[in-house]
């Protein structure tokens, strides 16, 4: 009896970065791991001036046609010569701004 080969899509599906309502970042993250399974990072540095913003970080993990499965918006102070790193864990219940 012959294995069938079965073809399991991996592809990420895009996220998004708005600065005080801007969008600045939309990207597919390309999975990690030898099958292509494993999380996907995205690493990118932009050069905004400190103060006060609004960030609002979007992912859609599903195919549905409109909205997002994690939504999240929060304000931050941006302070000169800091990095804000924002991560996404499902687990944990989607994006944390630090």
């Amino acid at each position: 009896m012959a294995r069938i080969t079965e073809i399991c899509e991996r592809e990420r599906l895009p996220r998004e970065l708005d600065v005080d309502g801007e969008l600045i970042l939309s990207v597919q993250g390309l999975p990690a791991g030898l099958w292509g399974d494993g999380p996907a990072s995205v690493y990118r540095r932009f050069d905004i001036p400190p103060g006060q913003y609004q960030l609002s970080a979007r992912l859609r993990d599903t195919e549905r046609a409109e909205g997002r499965d994690y939504t999240y918006t929060q304000s931050v102070n941006l302070v000169a010569g800091r990095y804000l790193p924002i991560t996404f864990k499902p687990e944990t219940g989607g994006f944390k701004i630090r």
